[in-house]
């Protein structure tokens, strides 16, 4: 079996690929994924991400947040 902490690293690296203006890595463990709407209101702009804490085993399901916030 590979070592889940390098398969995670591997991951993560396709992820940032992907998502490069949406995704910041927070520490090894965490990471935030930025979602705004398409059309985003003048007088009220909000944000969600969605914060992704791994386990240190694939037999855990990570812990998942939600956090509502607003653009400046």
């Amino acid at each position: 079996m590979a070592d889940y902490a390098e398969e995670r690293r591997s991951e993560l690296e396709v992820l940032e690929s992907i998502f490069s203006d949406e995704l910041e890595v927070l520490s090894d463990e965490r990471v935030s994924v930025r979602v705004e709407p398409e059309v985003q209101s003048e007088r009220d702009p909000h944000t969600l991400s969605l914060v992704v804490t791994y386990t240190p085993t694939t037999r855990r399901t990570p812990e998942l947040e939600i956090e509502v916030g607003r653009e400046k």
